[in-house]
């Protein structure tokens, strides 16, 4: 893609409406992973914040509108 190019927004796609937020993610094992862990990506404090589920009742973020 250059400059001069733009690409096409889907204004209908339920994603639009989700809220943003700065997270990353980690998984227990890369090959057959059982957790994820999703944490603040750029932490600014000493405290530690995380949730870690099991991938089996984990929720993909398109399913989740």
């Amino acid at each position: 893609m250059n400059a001069d190019e733009t690409e096409a927004v889907d204004t209908a796609s339920p994603l639009n409406d989700l809220p943003q937020f700065d997270l990353d993610y980690e998984l227990d094992d890369p090959v057959a992973p059982t957790e994820v862990t999703v944490y603040e990506a750029d932490a600014r404090d000493d405290t530690t914040n995380w949730i870690t589920v099991a991938v089996a009742d984990a929720i993909d973020l398109v399913d989740v509108s």
